[in-house]
């Protein structure tokens, strides 16, 4: 039941803040959205923003009219939420003060401040992790949209957030639908399409929208049907009212302990995909700017060199959005495979160059091991390229430190099944826990290891491999030690 309490808490917030962030244009509307979540938890009577324009000037940039203070009242808050820097709630003599300052660079540029009637204690100490979360999520939205306006056209960015929210929503396994008061249906995941729920289901989770409306409430229940147990959960999400049901086959007693791991997982990929958007991003904002700010006495070398790097960036973000929308299409089967013959070992040749600089950045030497004067086989070469890629990639990224000589390597053979050709990716990297080598196919999954921390990535390398070479009749296999290395495997069809 916590499990399926934290499912709902961060479905609720994900729902009801995407669709807010869907219109929002400027910070001010986030700071709307961002109040109108916290509203769920506390009694904000009203709020004000206010905005840095200068080391030591200020700007209210939004104030209700029912707000108790004036702006010149507010310089010892704003200084406390400078010294802070962190969600605090001050007490008054006349009810609490909500500070929620908005850093960048660890510098407090502007603060959300709510004046709240009732003593907020008890609601906090009870919604404290969602609050932490509500919190770290708004602040990263509030800088990813500092910087997207800089550099991206703001229809651009919302089209991107919609993407985002949609593809994090259709990873999910859970069955997610969303009703309206007529009991019709407004919104599926993927895997609500995929379960296909028939018409006893589709019962039961209209009586518990219905349920929903009645006691405005959330709902669960647990129920055997046809031989299996699902849990069915509800939110009550609201303006305009609507009911989503997150649906879970529970079945196998295992699956439960999977559901709080991939809430963790989830939570993590939040912050990883963030932080893999933020690095190119500020590197493209520090560059425009100094281009800006000096661009009269710019060389036309550096100024060459500026604008290599702010390329360079945006096609790496640009890459990342394709990372992901491909496999959206992938797990959507939208991208299906365009049979014909090629020569596997000109696709590793081409990966080849393509890490090049990555080869470089992490001190890998590489190198391409066949006794074969070609290796054409049957399959789509542009998708086994991307295949090849992922797995040398990895390679690389995860290289042991702590060996002076780091290498990776392709081998293309004869395999050992008659008419088939094999391609193996070895390296002599950090390697793979025993019992993480079975999960490391699962989307968003990543080593948790304190080996792996400082490696950017998504966690869907590798789940994009296995969705190609699913879709190719192809198994990839893996073997891997600790400190020694690890090798990936799989083997394609001849021409012919």
């Amino acid at each position: 039941m916590q499990a399926e309490a934290a499912i709902d808490r961060f479905l609720t917030i994900v729902s009801t803040f995407s669709r807010e962030l869907n219109t929002a244009k400027k910070a001010l509307d986030v700071y709307h959205a961002i109040v109108k979540v916290l509203r769920r938890f506390f009694d904000i009577h009203s709020f004000c923003v206010l905005e840095q324009k200068g080391p030591s000037d200020w700007i209210s940039i939004w104030s209700d009219p029912t707000f108790p203070f004036g702006f010149d009242e507010l310089t010892p808050y704003v200084q406390l939420a400078q010294e802070r820097r962190s969600f605090s709630i001050y007490p008054l003599d006349e009810g609490h003060l909500l500070i929620l300052p908005s850093l960048k660079s660890g510098r407090v540029v502007s603060v959300l401040m709510g004046y709240l009637q009732d003593d907020p204690e008890e609601s906090l100490r009870e919604n404290e992790s969602v609050v932490g979360f509500i919190m770290f999520f708004s602040g990263l939205v509030l800088e990813n949209l500092r910087l997207y306006r800089e550099v991206l056209d703001s229809a651009a960015v919302q089209e991107g957030l919609k993407k985002y929210y949609q593809t994090m929503l259709d990873s999910m396994d859970e069955a997610i639908s969303v009703w309206d008061e007529n009991r019709s249906l407004v919104f599926t995941n993927q895997s609500y399409i995929r379960a296909d729920p028939s018409e006893s289901i589709l019962e039961i989770i209209k009586d518990l929208v219905t349920q929903s409306y009645s006691n405005r409430n959330h709902n669960t229940l647990e129920k055997e049907i046809a031989g299996h147990f699902y849990s069915f959960g509800t939110v009550l999400l609201g303006n305009p009212d609507q009911v989503l049901v997150s649906m879970e086959d529970i079945s196998n007693t295992k699956e439960l302990e999977r559901i709080k791991k991939l809430d963790q997982i989830r939570t993590e990929f939040v912050s990883n995909i963030s932080h893999e958007f933020r690095t190119p991003l500020a590197a493209i904002k520090a560059y425009a700017e100094t281009i800006r700010d000096s661009f009269g006495s710019l060389d036309e070398e550096t100024g060459q060199q500026f604008m290599m790097t702010i390329l360079e960036q945006s096609e790496h973000l640009e890459g990342l959005l394709n990372r992901l929308l491909d496999f959206s299409r992938l797990e959507n089967q939208a991208m299906r495979p365009e049979i014909e013959d090629f020569d596997l070992i000109e696709q590793v040749r081409d990966v080849e160059q393509r890490v090049q600089k990555m080869l470089q950045t992490y001190a890998v030497s590489f190198s391409i091991e066949t006794k074969l004067p070609e290796a054409v086989v049957r399959g789509d070469p542009k998708q086994i390229n991307q295949v090849v890629f992922n797995l040398v990639a990895n390679a690389i990224k995860y290289r042991d430190t702590k060996k002076l000589e780091r290498w990776a390597k392709v081998i293309v053979e004869e395999s050992e099944e008659e008419g088939k050709v094999t391609l193996t990716v070895e390296d002599n990297g950090i390697g793979i826990p025993e019992e993480s080598a079975d999960k490391v196919f699962e989307k968003f999954y990543r080593v948790d290891t304190s080996l792996t921390y400082s490696v950017e990535g998504t966690g869907l390398g590798l789940a994009v491999v296995k969705e190609i070479l699913d879709m190719h009749r192809a198994v990839i296999t893996v073997k891997s030690q600790i400190g020694i290395g690890s090798s990936f495997s799989f083997s394609l069809p001849k021409a012919g």
